[in-house]
């Protein structure tokens, strides 16, 4: 069985339940008290589609953290989140001075599609254009 998506349940439906129940909220609830962390958002392939932008399911999430927190923490953390959405959590970690450098990477994560989930202050003017998932976390 598969979802019909051209039905137009599909979205309002699949917003709600990931909005409830993905990587969104459970990142959230993870990584809100780990020391150090000021900013965190969801990027890449799981982003894209969360944007309706086409493309092959994802095969992982990939979370941008940004701050200076304990890296095993961080892991940790993300591991947990692995374990609930049944599919890899791929941290990576910026330091604020990072993110604010002119870096090739960080230039190509910023240009890409990003759903914040901590910080959007710090995430900047694009995660609000590009954040299309409902901010219930």
């Amino acid at each position: 069985m598969r979802a019909n998506d051209q039905s137009p349940f599909f979205r309002p439906l699949r917003d709600l339940l990931e909005s409830a129940f993905g990587p969104g909220p459970l990142l959230h609830r993870a990584l809100e008290h780990v020391a150090g962390v000021e900013a965190v958002a969801i990027f890449g392939s799981f982003a894209q589609r969360l944007a309706d932008l086409p493309g092959p399911p994802p095969a992982d999430v990939d979370v941008l953290v940004v701050g200076s927190p304990e890296l095993r923490a961080v892991y940790d953390a993300c591991l947990q989140v692995a374990r609930e959405v049944d599919r890899p959590v791929n941290p990576t970690v910026f330091s604020l001075q990072k993110w604010r450098s002119d870096d090739v990477f960080v230039n190509q994560v910023r240009s890409g599609s990003l759903v914040p989930i901590l910080g959007q202050q710090i995430l900047g003017d694009q995660a609000e254009l590009t954040a299309t998932a409902p901010g219930l976390w």
